[in-house]
């Protein structure tokens, strides 16, 4: 199931609205005095004022485009470095390729190239860094990544929970999602497919690839486009998570 739209709160409404529809130039489909909402491909991000915790989530790009789209990136905020040095990180067991940004109100932005979703692997291993280089080089063909098009939907979004599994079990009876990745199922579990993950984590866990930004619950809204009306209210510490399954829009 693909996610339609995530609605989270922000303390910092308009350093948000700046950064994301100045500095990074996203679409903006609804804007008022108590929030505002982005366009991303077929997904919806919306914020609202109130009290906020550091999320996590993650937007779809094109296999093809990564190179260009981590340039994009580069040339509108800080690149997060990984633990390990460099700033793409291979998930070889997803095969995808992601890069990592902070906002400021310290959530954690992925932009994810999934490789299965493509047609055709087209992130080739020449393709990658060369020793001592910051970035992936862009294509050869000197494709420009434009936002409006290039990002695809939301395909991530984080849970900070106090039992992983028994939050996952009832997120899968509830409302159909399939695991996708059990992890150790008690510190993480990821819920959904590749247009859509829930990513399950134990609270107090550091968002990759941080070590500082740690996830704590905090309100939030998650809605996924399926075949049948389904609704879960999470209850969390201090808040709900409220996740939902709505009808596809003709």
């Amino acid at each position: 199931m693909k996610i339609r739209c995530v609605c989270l709160r922000t303390d910092k409404l308009a350093e948000l609205h700046h950064f994301y529809g100045e500095r990074m130039g996203l679409p903006l489909i609804g804007d008022g005095s108590d929030g505002f909402a982005l366009k991303i491909g077929a997904s919806e991000l919306a914020w609202r004022q109130g009290p906020a915790a550091p999320h996590h989530f993650a937007f779809n790009i094109p296999s093809a485009l990564y190179a260009s789209a981590l340039q994009w990136l580069a040339e509108r905020v800080p690149v997060l470095p990984l633990p390990t040095g460099g700033h793409t990180m291979h998930w070889r067991a997803w095969n995808a390729h992601a890069c990592y940004f902070r906002d400021p109100a310290g959530n954690i932005g992925e932009l994810i190239a999934r490789h299965n979703l493509a047609e055709r692997h087209n992130l080739a291993e020449e393709e990658e860094p060369a020793q001592g280089s910051r970035f992936l080089r862009p294509r050869s063909d000197g494709t420009r990544f434009d936002p409006f098009v290039g990002l695809q939907g939301i395909s991530e979004v984080g849970l900070a929970l106090a039992d992983v599994g028994a939050a996952c079990q009832l997120i899968e009876k509830s409302l159909g999602l399939p695991v996708w990745d059990a992890g150790d199922g008690v510190r993480f579990c990821a819920m959904g497919g590749e247009r859509g993950l829930l990513i399950c984590v134990k609270r107090g866990h550091a968002w990759f690839p941080t070590e500082e930004v740690l996830a704590e619950p905090a309100a939030l809204q998650v809605t996924f486009a399926g075949a049948e009306e389904r609704k879960l209210r999470l209850p969390v510490p201090g808040t709900d998570y409220v996740l939902a399954v709505e009808r596809a829009r003709n």
